[in-house]
């Protein structure tokens, strides 16, 4: 049994979210638990237990390095599913432990019989767009086409399992004890209803950024049925060993991948879905697409600067997801005219540091920031000046620093610094509001809603005046209502306040 080899990067993640961290506490506590996942008949027969089944072993093996997958069910093709799931978690942590050994802690996936309490039990299920969770009582599959309600349900229980296993180092935030929530209109026990059937889903977006979310996107996408249409991916990275840690469909094999390609392959089964990848920034990308690429765009990225630019370009609708310490979240952006447009939530409010001036700070190398600077603007790929220069002001080993020699600058930032092999924020394995680093589960839970908000805006939307945000807090139980609303920036500064941009997205859109 061994902690994944990107474990640097989910340290740093787990510090973000852990007062007064300790590395070593943290290891020992993932080191001593054993995650039971068992299944029956209910969750191998329905469409909606395999996909939950899926998420739930991708998400697992990214933190856990002990799992015991159990088979309760008395069908022949149980031991072979059961093989196909170890198969996932080995192709995630080559080094996880997948055996008998008894858990100490289950996850309960379906109508499991109800066991004895001599250990912790998370129950899972789930109907349509409806995702159910209990501590109490086992749970149903429905056996729909909506991979919705039980990757909800997953992300869910994964959250509770975190905060049940860290419950000291979290300051004791407390559990659900049984939840529903509805997938579709975010309303959560009493309040949740159903949504529509999904049956021949026709979908035509553009998704830019195929990171942490994107990938939750590409799943959910990927799990349902009868999809047709045309999706553009935009994305210029490829994946690097840190992505592991929250890239739900990355595997060992996809680092160095293109992101956008290995998007592209999974997607490949859906036969009437056209599928345009840009391995590019969207800044390069967005003067070539024609005016359909722009009328849904779904944004999955990091940063304000890039939403501004993206709502710059006046698509017609966005959506809008993001992760953060605080919460996961959704915002919807369906009308620029009437509603708070996507700038408004990313309107600065102080000056923004540059690309070069976050890398030379993290570096300790603020006063040199504009030799960083020089390599970032003329694309000078790494040198061995570049690898002694860093060592001398940062400490950093040089030969960490030359395994980059031939690469960018931010790709060094990216896996190196934010990465977690070199952790140097603030001087302290501590928090940098500029690395923000979420766990699997935040960025998987914002990714399939925004899948989900896709999906609903494909085959008609809501009713309307639905609330334009959703946040949820993901460290602590849930309460009544995660929605709320937003007015249109309070400065009066942003483009959708602007004449100039009123009139042209008029015209753009003839509304």
């Amino acid at each position: 049994m061994a902690l994944a080899n990107f474990i640097d990067k989910i340290s740093l993640s787990a510090a973000q979210r852990i007062k007064a961290y300790d590395r070593n506490i943290f290891e020992q506590k993932l080191m001593s638990q054993v995650i039971g996942i068992e299944f029956a008949e209910n969750a191998l027969e329905t469409k909606e237990g395999r996909c939950a089944l899926d998420l739930l072993v991708r998400i697992i093996s990214r933190l856990y390095p002990s799992i015991n997958i159990i088979d309760s069910s008395k069908n022949k093709s149980g031991e072979t599913f059961k093989l196909k799931l170890i198969d996932i978690a080995k192709q995630i942590n080559p080094q996880i432990e997948c055996n008998e050994k008894p858990a100490t802690i289950k996850i309960c996936v379906g109508d499991i019989a109800e066991l004895p309490g001599d250990i912790a039990y998370f129950y899972i299920g789930s109907d349509n767009w409806l995702s159910y969770y209990s501590r109490l009582n086992p749970l149903k599959f429905n056996n729909s086409n909506n991979p919705f309600g039980p990757a909800v349900a997953v992300c869910i229980t994964c959250a509770n399992l975190f905060r049940f296993i860290f419950n000291d180092e979290l300051n004791k935030p407390g559990l659900d004890e049984e939840l529903c929530f509805s997938a579709f209109n975010h309303q959560v026990n009493d309040a949740a209803k159903q949504g529509p059937v999904l049956n021949m889903i026709p979908i035509s977006f553009t998704l830019i950024g195929a990171g942490a979310i994107g990938n939750a996107v590409v799943w959910a996408l990927s799990q349902l049925e009868d999809l047709k249409g045309s999706i553009h991916i935009i994305d210029k990275e490829t994946v690097a060993l840190s992505n592991l840690q929250r890239y739900i469909l990355m595997l060992q094999d996809h680092v160095m991948g293109s992101k956008v390609e290995i998007a592209k392959d999974i997607l490949s089964h859906h036969k009437d879905l056209t599928i345009t990848i840009c391995p590019d920034k969207w800044q390069n990308v967005v003067g070539n697409l024609k005016q359909g690429g722009l009328e849904l765009i779904a944004t999955a990225i990091d940063t304000r600067k890039e939403r501004l630019l993206i709502q710059s370009a006046l698509p017609r609708k966005i959506l809008n997801a993001w992760t953060s310490t605080d919460d996961i979240g959704i915002s919807r952006h369906l009308d620029f005219l009437e509603d708070a447009c996507l700038g408004c939530l990313y309107m600065p409010h102080n000056k923004e540091k540059s690309e070069s001036e976050k890398i030379a700070e993290s570096l300790g190398m603020a006063g040199q920031e504009i030799y960083i600077r020089g390599y970032i603007a003329n694309r000078q790929p790494i040198d061995e000046q570049f690898a002694a220069v860093v060592h001398r002001h940062s400490g950093i080993d040089q030969n960490l620093i030359r395994e980059y020699i031939g690469q960018q600058v931010v790709i060094f930032y990216s896996e190196a610094i934010c990465g977690g092999r070199h952790v140097k924020i603030n001087g302290v394995n501590g928090n940098d509001q500029d690395i923000e680093v979420p766990l699997a589960h935040e960025s998987v839970f914002a990714g399939i809603l925004l899948a989900a908000e896709i999906v609903i805006e494909s085959i008609g939307g809501r009713a309307e005046n639905f609330p334009p945000l959703t946040k949820i807090n993901l460290l602590r139980p849930a309460h009544n209502n995660f929605l709320e609303g937003e007015q249109k920036h309070y400065s009066e500064l942003c483009i959708c306040q602007d004449d100039v941009f009123i009139r042209r997205y008029k015209e753009k859109w003839k509304v």
